[in-house]
């Protein structure tokens, strides 16, 4: 092989590999038939048929946060190499909060609700690099577009992100000034935590076709929201 051909060889292996990567890493929010019959198990469309007001937004979103949890009774994480929020973690009767998370997501948008996908790490001396680190302790969860403003949505405990005055809070509002770890039992939300918006998974094994060590994005909401990207310190 000459200098030229191999040049030409090198470029095509290069670009495949972003290509691949492009494609591999993307997570995509368009609803396939196999995750409308995940939803409909869930049997909330009489709660969310007819949303004309917030009062009815709640209800909808609680009434799908309630039958995911109750539909789903093991709480063991189901691995790697899966495919998040589908079918088979319905049917594997377990699953943790990514799972949960992706079908609640999923579940709302079959609704006609906008969601974006929360990313929460915790952080310690490695600031937001604690993102790469494994081991560390992390959750996934769920922000909703209400009328009243984006409100968070847990995946494995049954709270929303209302305050005192019944107005809604982003998980980064509520984890800083306490109201995450007021209605969380888990205790996860008293420690500096990085909130990303738009990143799925820190391993690259949580949705086909699978890129292991590289996360899991949503382009279009991670973008959007990358200044979002923080280390917040609870005020508890």
């Amino acid at each position: 092989m000459n200098f030229k051909s191999f040049k030409y060889f090198f470029s095509i292996i290069i670009f495949s590999g972003f290509v691949y990567s492009y494609f591999a890493i993307r997570v995509k929010k368009n609803l396939t038939k196999s995750d409308i019959q995940a939803i409909k198990l869930l049997k909330v469309e009489d709660k969310c048929k007819e949303i004309q007001n917030f009062e009815d937004e709640i209800f909808c979103i609680e009434s799908i946060q309630s039958s995911q949890l109750n539909l789903v009774k093991g709480t063991e994480c189901r691995g790697r190499f899966i495919e998040i929020g589908s079918i088979d973690f319905i049917k594997a009767g377990t699953g943790c909060c990514y799972d949960r998370s992706r079908l609640t997501e999923q579940s709302l948008q079959y609704y006609g609700f906008t969601v974006r996908h929360i990313h929460l790490n915790h952080s310690d001396n490695k600031g937001l690099l604690n993102t790469l680190v494994p081991g560390t302790q992390s959750h996934a969860s769920t922000e909703v577009l209400t009328s009243k403003g984006w409100m968070g949505v847990d995946s494995n405990e049954k709270f929303i992100l209302l305050n005192k005055n019944n107005q809604p809070e982003t998980y980064a509002e509520a984890i800083e000034n306490g109201l995450a770890d007021y209605l969380s039992k888990s205790g996860f939300y008293k420690s500096p935590t990085i909130y990303i918006i738009g990143m799925y998974s820190r391993n690259g094994t949580f949705i086909k076709p699978y890129l292991p060590f590289l996360p899991e994005l949503n382009y279009a909401d991670f973008l959007k929201n990358i200044s979002s990207i923080k280390i917040i310190h609870p005020n508890i």
